[in-house]
């Protein structure tokens, strides 16, 4: 066993608490995180949901209302989870600013992490709902699935306002959608379809499930600002090391802090794209359906 013996040992760290207390002034606008264009579209998937009465009343005589006004709803807590995503980055900019600046000790890193975890989570959210807009969007028509073979689980259309889990499908459905979207012959029901695989299949979703399945499933490596152990194994010797804590002008730990916040960040930036080609998407469907 080798031991570090010269190296602080933090052991755990409790931070007072998880966010930066800072002025107003300081708290940096969307625009300057370049995120005002998702909050705009963002709010108008919550300004859609107040139209619910309208397409319900669109939809009578040629589709059941509810399922109608269940979209709507749907759209609003969309674009709830998606505003929740940008908000964080708000925290992330200002725990890195002081962090930088030593207005918080390095290890406020932890709660900077925090948030990009509660980003990705957010991120992810609003991925799996999109797929159920999308999903949903189909099945407003009485002809889905079109004869799409295959289907399994969404080869009929789900019950209004069903809170069953078996009736809400994750996006990794996104390319099952899609061929029932293109059996259809609905341009714009296709174009939603797309919109919706083109965010599954990126390298940045995966980037994010993947961190998510490490945080959620496996180990989740605890922050890296302590003492701690590795065991290795070269030309068949055995060695159980103890490593101390980082030194105090060590940038890798940020550095890390910032690889996680960096996977959260670029699978928000795709959410802008998606949720603007769903919306306009179910613009036209919906005018085609009612």
């Amino acid at each position: 066993m080798n031991a570090d013996d010269g190296a602080s040992q933090t052991i755990a760290i409790r931070l007072q608490r998880l966010a930066v207390p800072v002025a107003k002034s300081r708290v940096p606008t969307y625009k300057k995180l370049g995120l005002e264009p998702l909050v705009r579209e963002a709010t108008r998937w919550q300004e859609l949901r107040s139209s619910g009465l309208a397409w319900g009343m669109a939809a009578i005589g040629k589709a059941e209302p509810d399922r109608w006004v269940e979209l709507t709803n749907l759209f609003g807590s969309t674009g709830e989870s998606a505003l929740l995503a940008a908000s964080a980055e708000v925290e992330i900019e200002l725990f890195r600013g002081a962090i930088r600046d030593r207005t918080v000790s390095r290890e406020y890193g932890i709660s900077q992490r925090f948030f990009a975890e509660a980003q990705g989570q957010q991120v992810l959210g609003t991925g799996h709902r999109l797929a159920n807009v999308v999903a949903r969007a189909l099945m407003a028509d009485s002809s889905y699935p079109w004869g799409t073979a295959e289907l399994g689980d969404i080869s009929g259309r789900f019950p209004c306002q069903s809170v069953d889990r078996k009736h809400w499908i994750a996006i990794s459905r996104a390319g099952d959608l899609g061929r029932a979207a293109q059996a259809s012959g609905v341009r714009s029901l296709k174009s939603m379809a797309r919109s919706l695989e083109q965010l599954r299949k990126s390298s940045e979703w995966r980037a994010l499930e993947d961190q998510r399945g490490s945080d959620f499933h496996r180990a989740r490596h605890e922050s890296p600002y302590f003492a701690h152990m590795r065991y290795t194994v070269e030309a068949s010797k055995k060695t159980i090391s103890m490593y101390g804590s980082p030194a105090a002008d060590d940038p890798a730990p940020q550095g890390r802090v910032e690889g996680i916040c960096k996977i959260s960040r670029s699978a928000l930036n795709l959410l802008l794209p998606a949720m603007k080609g769903i919306r306009l998407g179910w613009t036209s469907a919906s005018r085609t359906l009612a």
